[in-house]
């Protein structure tokens, strides 16, 4: 044991060059594995200390991030002048030109040396973190927050971020290094540049591999600290963090990108709980998942700088380990960027001069995108681990706690209106996992989720123009003041319905509101059409889900349980018109129109269709399967005769999905359906005519005989 105070005395694990203290660090890491307990008596020495090393690691790494993002965009516009100078490499303008992107390979190439110091005494670190929750978990308590938040540190969503940018930026620098080399050949110049340039691409790649490794480890440790850290000590402990980071690290920074990572930590803990754990602590779980979930409502909607990286970047020569030689580097770097935009005759250049401003200006923020994780990435984490708490509970736990989060999600005047939206992606994902166990759940929204589809209906439903007229096809006009074309005039359509909502803040989304208690789901601009769209989404994805695993429904048999085995023809009306009515609805412009009626709209009519086969043992012969088939049939007919070659088109894919749901079966409806598939037959847009085409051609495998003669 003696040989431990000399690991972690001044010469090793606390010594101020990085690789030395990696090194030291690795000692510990070593001795920890092969030792176990005989260690504890330096635990409260050592494992503070890796700790701090490792926050200290990734902090400067971060640091290091931005400041080569800034020098890697004047590195790029000085490549550009290279292959702007071509051949002029005998000038005096191409020679400053190639030796700035000398210079500037020089640094980066330093900088380069300067993290992989970091992040070799981060994975070393994060070794000796490992070591002890291999061997000795239990003697952790006291260092379970600092370790959860050095796990979660910022700085690691934002290398993450980094990472994957850089990635990208490999691969078009590399078509920038082959653009210049064959400048060079032509012209007979800028070899150094090349060079430069070469040696900073193969050390950037060497350092993204490096922190691919690191990142894997992180999620190694996470996994391992779920595990063998005991619930009554990981759990506030975790609490804590999530609330630290909520506070410190607001939604418009990069704090969002390890909460991702934090919730699939609670998600392997509930997993890894015996079932007398997950009893004791169940009511403080779903406290605590209702705080989460309202993540999506809670802080503000824009970017918020950086603080922690701000600090780390003005103390950053004193905030890490570090050798002198890395110093001096990283300090001459920093000093020295106003010389990289010298055009080699002791003048700055107008463009670089501006852009290394705007540079040195520019607040350290993180965007929503630059973040690495949005809010629905975080919303997803928090359903994950909610949904593994589900899985460990009984129906008798599990029902108190979905009518206590419906009520959250709906109750009048109280719920903000993005918990409904939050809600049907628990519904969907449950329902999903679940399957026919959640039947009873899925007829315990129908009503909502009627009334949140109704609200948030399509406004061209309404008009009277909304359809044409019978018997009458709607010729192509490409001016026509009336906006009666269809084909491609259908995209204009769509578009010109998206650009009204975003420039009036009318129609779905807006302050119509967007369920049954009243409340819409009302955000300001193009985020409120989105949050509509997603909304829909995930309602019609719960029924959808809901239908296909409704057992009173198969194969029409009736079983008892399904969704329209009690009040059939009630919740046939409640649903029906409503459902129907989603095929003219093109919220969130035409792309997400497309989506919404392929992924779930579509699929979701034929199994509502199917689930009506639970109406046929009725001796009320409304409530028939045979009557609600034919309503059904009428509701999707009449959109056929939509203004919107769009719309026609997804009712035709509704209709084709009828029938290879349930085949033979729908052909009781064919005598209402010749008439418009007639008038189809002619439509003026190609791809609704095809749409015709290809289902009678469907219609007829099952009828056994061409429909030609009916037309």
């Amino acid at each position: 044991l003696g040989v431990l105070a000399v690991v972690l005395g001044d010469a090793a694990a606390t010594h101020p060059n990085r690789e030395v203290s990696a090194s030291g660090l690795v000692c510990l890491a070593s001795l920890s594995r092969a030792l176990g307990p005989a260690v504890l008596p330096y635990l409260s020495v050592f494992f503070p200390l890796a700790l701090e090393r490792l926050e200290a690691a990734l902090q400067g790494l971060a640091v290091s991030a931005t400041r080569k993002q800034r020098q890697q965009q004047q590195r790029r516009q000085l490549q550009r002048g290279v292959r702007s100078g071509g051949g002029g490499g005998t000038g005096a303008g191409g020679g400053g030109k190639q030796g700035k992107a000398k210079r500037s390979g020089k640094k980066e190439t330093a900088l380069a040396a300067a993290d992989n110091a970091s992040v070799l005494l981060a994975m070393a670190a994060t070794s000796v973190i490992d070591a002890a929750l291999a061997r000795f978990p239990q003697f952790l308590s006291p260092f379970v927050g600092p370790l959860l938040r050095a796990l979660t540190h910022p700085a690691l969503g934002h290398i993450a971020a980094v990472q994957a940018r850089q990635l990208q930026q490999q691969q078009d620098e590399r078509a920038d290094s082959d653009s210049v080399a064959l400048t060079q050949r032509g012209g007979g110049g800028g070899g150094g540049a090349g060079k430069a340039a070469h040696a900073v691409s193969v050390a950037e790649e060497k350092l993204v591999r490096q922190r691919s490794a690191l990142l894997a480890k992180m999620d190694e440790v996470r996994s391992r600290v779920a595990a063998r850290i005991a619930p009554r000590v990981f759990l506030p402990a975790l609490f804590e963090v999530f609330d630290s980071l909520l506070k410190d690290s607001p939604r418009g920074n990069g704090g969002r990108s390890v909460l991702v990572p934090l919730f699939r930590m609670l998600a392997a803990a509930i997993a890894a709980m015996s079932r007398a754990d997950c009893a004791a602590h169940q009511q403080g779980l779903f406290r605590f998942f209702l705080r989460a979930l309202d993540y999506r409502v809670a802080g503000p909607r824009r970017e918020a700088p950086m603080a922690w990286l701000e600090a780390a970047e003005e103390g950053s020569d004193g905030a890490t380990p570090s050798s002198d030689d890395e110093s001096s580097s990283s300090s001459s770097s920093s000093s020295s960027s106003d010389d990289d935009d010298d055009d080699g005759n002791g003048k700055k250049s107008g463009g670089a001069q501006a852009n290394a401003a705007a540079a040195s200006a520019a607040p350290i923020s993180v965007s929503m995108q630059y973040a690495g994780a949005n809010v629905a990435d975080v919303e997803a984490g928090v359903i994950d681990a909610l949904a593994a708490l589900v899985l460990r509970l009984s129906e008798a736990s599990f029902k108190p706690m979905f009518l206590k989060l419906f009520d959250w999600a709906t109750r009048p005047g109280v719920a903000p209106a993005p918990r409904a939206l939050t809600f049907y992606r628990i519904m969907a994902r449950l329902t999903d996992q679940l399957k026919a166990l959640m039947t009873p759940y899925v007829v315990h929204v129908l009503s909502d989720a009627a009334a949140r589809l109704e609200a948030n209906g399509a406004p061209l439903a309404a008009g009277a123009d909304a359809q044409k007229p019978r018997g009458v096809k709607r010729r192509r006009a490409a001016g026509s003041d009336d906006g009666s074309g269809s084909g491609s005039g259908s995209e204009s359509e769509s578009e010109s319905a998206s650009d009204d909502y975003e420039n009036e803040g009318e129609g779905p989304g807006s302050e119509r509101g967007s369920g049954g208690h009243g409340e819409g789901v009302s955000v300001e601009g193009t985020e409120g059409l989105c949050n509509a769209s997603e909304l829909l989404h995930y309602v019609l994805s719960t029924l959808h889900l809901g239908f296909l695993h409704d057992n009173g429904g198969a194969g029409g048999a009736g079983g008892a349980g399904g969704l329209f085995a009690v009040s059939g023809a009630e919740r046939f009306d409640l649903v029906a018109r409503p459902l129907v009515a989603q095929l003219c609805n093109r919220v969130g412009g035409a792309a997400a129109y497309q989506r919404r009626c392929e992924r779930v709209l579509v699929p979701c009519i034929a199994q509502f269709a199917l689930a009506l086969g639970g109406l046929s043992g009725s001796d009320d012969e409304r409530t028939g399967n045979g009557a609600a088939w034919k309503r059904l049939d009428n509701e999707v007919l009449s959109q056929t005769r939509h203004r919107s070659a769009d719309v026609r088109f997804a009712a035709l894919r509704a209709l084709q999905g009828i029938y290879q749901t349930l085949g033979e079966e729908w052909l009781i409806n064919l005598p209402q359906e010749v008439p418009f598939l007639a008038e189809l037959m002619e439509d003026d847009s190609v791809e609704v005519e095809a749409a015709t085409q290809k289902l009678i051609a469907l219609i007829e495998t099952y009828l056994g005989e061409s429909l030609q003669k009916y037309f």
